[in-house]
């Protein structure tokens, strides 16, 4: 891939960002109202692939955020129609692109014959390039890959998390039928009187879409730039900045935001380089796939199960002191499983 998050040509990145900013307004200004659309966009795709997958009483939530997050970004962002991408196309590009990202940060790991076969799945869908500027995955990559892991570890903390408040859903529900930024933004008449942006940027702290950013940096002593790394989630985790509580999911302590905890708050980066979608775009994206979720999987119905990688592996149960991992390289399945009446 090449795009403004790879390159190291400023002009290039720069266009690219451009480019990218200019193509969020688009999505999101369509008359008569963007949100909107993505909002019923994203609702009829999970509800329907949800009725399928569900049908045997138990199914992989991971694998439902995936293949739903795909399929709504594809449409979005590359105009592929969502009933050209069956689902288990989708599921395929959507595990080849995780395991592709996990080879990529290894010096050994052999991407040729899993790249050649994600290409034919993207040209299956209508999506092919020649050019590595043109590469679908530049855009893909940034907006699905990082998107789905915050959205599934947001629905587990306010479905599934035994603490969750039930007017957290209250307050989705009313943003999934109104997805407004003024919505997004407004306290809502509730116990704890969050809002939905307290939800996500709660979901964002714990779980940032990228744990770490590196640089290569000039320092003054040294000729040659040295490859640092911004632990972006030590920083959102800090309890001197955080509270002691800095490990739980908690909305409300947004209530009381200070200039450390905004400083502190780096989910989309920072500086020149920071992600076009950090102008709202994002979290509000996070918002209308959560609340979408979040209107039809009810812990009521469902149980949520939590399963290691091996089939020797038993199942956890959630509880308030089970800590979600954020590391692509961990193997832990999360399946819902149809409680009994």
């Amino acid at each position: 891939i090449d795009n403004g998050f790879t390159t190291s040509d400023k002009q290039y990145g720069r266009q690219f960002k451009n480019e990218a900013v200019k193509q969020l307004r688009r999505i999101t200004s369509t008359d008569p109202g963007g949100w909107s659309q993505i909002a019923t966009l994203a609702h009829d795709i999970a509800s329907t692939y949800f009725r399928k997958i569900t049908s045997n009483k138990r199914a992989g939530l991971d694998l439902i955020v995936q293949v739903v997050t795909l399929k709504v970004v594809l449409s979005i962002f590359l105009g592929v129609d969502p009933a050209a991408c069956t689902d288990g196309t989708a599921l395929t590009i959507a595990r080849m692109i995780n395991l592709l990202w996990i080879q990529s940060k290894s010096e050994t790991g052999s991407q040729s014959a899993d790249f050649f076969l994600l290409k034919l799945l993207l040209q299956e869908i209508g999506l092919d390039w020649n050019d590595n500027k043109d590469n679908p995955l530049n855009i893909l990559l940034p907006a699905y890959e990082t998107l789905w892991r915050v959205v599934a570890r947001c629905l587990v903390e306010v479905v599934f998390r035994p603490s969750a408040d039930v007017e957290w859903l209250y307050i989705l529900n009313e943003f999934r039928a109104n997805p407004t930024p003024v919505i997004f933004s407004t306290i809502q008449p509730c116990k704890d009187n969050v809002k939905v942006e307290f939800l996500v940027n709660e979901a964002l702290r714990l779980y940032p879409p990228t744990r770490r950013i590196y640089r290569h940096v000039h320092l003054e002593e040294r000729q040659d730039p040295e490859l640092l790394a911004a632990d972006i989630e030590q920083c959102h985790r800090l309890p001197h900045i955080w509270g002691e509580d800095s490990h739980r999911y908690w909305p409300a302590r947004w209530l009381s935001e200070n200039e450390s905890m905004q400083k502190a708050f780096m989910p989309f980066g920072g500086g020149d380089w920071i992600c076009p979608a950090s102008s709202g775009f994002g979290t509000m994206m996070i918002g209308v796939l959560v609340a979408s979720f979040a209107r039809i999987i009810s812990a009521d119905d469902w149980e949520l199960q939590l399963r290691g990688g091996s089939p020797d592996d038993g199942s956890q149960v959630l509880d308030d002191e089970t800590e979600l991992d954020s590391d692509r390289h961990e193997n832990t399945a999360w399946e819902i499983v149809k409680r009994i009446q």
